[in-house]
């Protein structure tokens, strides 16, 4: 999950990022209840429906609109809450651990200043390997769209068996923004697996896709497949960006076709019996995937992202984007340099 600054908070108010799946805004008042059950029931059961589904972001500090037509949509950003006082990220964590069962491993709150001084709390919630989680009223909840509802028995299980495999992520090394990239000269996305849990991943599939607008891909351990996949193939739809300067952009756009954005794909196996299992603490390093820019790639955004599969474990995937800006160098405008103007994760706006 990316981390969030006072900026980035600016920007989704200005460009009405409406609560989803993954997102939830609370005004500060939400943690100041001095009713300390019906704040733990809240809590508790936002915070596990999070977990028992596919993860999200809590932003305690930004106060949502009024009325149908603005419900969701953030309205403006709280006072924030006064040092020294009750709340703090080791107090939230601290609740959460003590009122959720099982206890939810990878909880990340944090805080932003604000320039009065005080500051505003955001709470990153994994999509956990050892639940269903349990809120405070003793039932189960999984987040649909923008709310918690109570789970059916069969969801109940099927989030049961997800303890019984590994939990792999891809580290990839991103381009920095500010970062001047050369044309017509390799560039490489390097990246590690990482096994987050105890149980050890024997098997696994890493499948990596690279936008189709760059080109010359290479790589020494990835094998390429013939033919491009489309963002819609991948089900990738729903999947948008957030910038500062470009707003909401979404990758399918039935109003401009022509920004649909396809794919390479490059897939690699990991695992027995040519190599050891992938176990938690002993990150494997993997050879990266080059690419080249071609001379009129001007300037746009973008996009690439993995995949990772293994035995008793969902399909795990992360995409981002990097958005360039092209400039001519040398005589003959023979060669162009390429600067990150800007880099992050792309939201999953279901």
């Amino acid at each position: 999950m990316e981390t969030l600054t006072l900026i980035k908070l600016r920007d989704l108010i200005t460009n009405q990022i409406q609560e989803n799946l993954h997102l939830e805004y609370k005004s500060c008042a939400v943690l100041n209840n001095s009713n300390r059950d019906e704040l733990l029931n809240d809590l508790t059961k936002q915070v596990a429906a999070f977990a028992n589904a596919d993860g999200g972001t809590l932003i305690f500090g930004i106060k949502e609109g009024q009325g149908r037509d603005k419900k969701h949509l953030p309205e403006s950003l709280d006072e924030g809450f006064t040092r020294g006082g009750k709340v703090s990220a080791i107090w939230l964590e601290d609740i959460l651990l003590s009122n959720i069962s099982p206890k939810i491993q990878g909880l990340k709150p944090y805080e932003i200043e604000l320039e009065n001084g005080n500051f505003l709390l955001v709470l990153e919630v994994p999509p956990s390997q050892y639940g269903p989680h349990m809120a405070k009223d003793h039932r189960y909840y999984k987040r649909r769209q923008t709310k918690a509802e109570p789970m059916e028995h069969y969801e109940v299980e099927d989030v049961r068996n997800r303890s019984r495999g590994p939990l792999l992520r891809l580290n990839v090394e991103h381009f920095p923004e500010g970062k001047i990239l050369r044309g017509n000269v390799n560039h490489f996305f390097r990246f590690e697996l990482e096994n987050l849990v105890d149980k050890p991943a024997e098997y696994t599939q890493i499948l990596f896709f690279i936008d189709s607008r760059l080109s010359r891909f290479r790589s020494d351990n990835f094998l390429k497949k013939n033919h491009p996949i489309s963002a819609d193939d991948l089900h990738l739809d729903t999947l948008a960006i957030l910038d500062s300067q470009a707003g909401y952009t979404s990758l399918l756009s039935p109003v401009e076709p022509h920004r649909q954005i396809s794919f390479e794909c490059f897939s690699a196996f990991y695992g027995l019996p040519k190599n050891p299992p992938a176990w938690k603490g002993n990150n494997i390093n993997l050879r990266g995937i080059s690419f080249e820019f071609i001379k009129d790639a001007g300037n746009h955004t973008y996009f690439y992202g993995w995949q990772v599969l293994a035995p008793y474990m969902s399909i795990q995937q992360q995409f981002y984007y990097f958005s360039v800006e092209a400039s001519s160098t040398g005589g003959g405008h023979d060669y162009y340099d390429f600067v990150v103007k800007a880099t992050g994760k792309v939201s999953y706006m279901r």
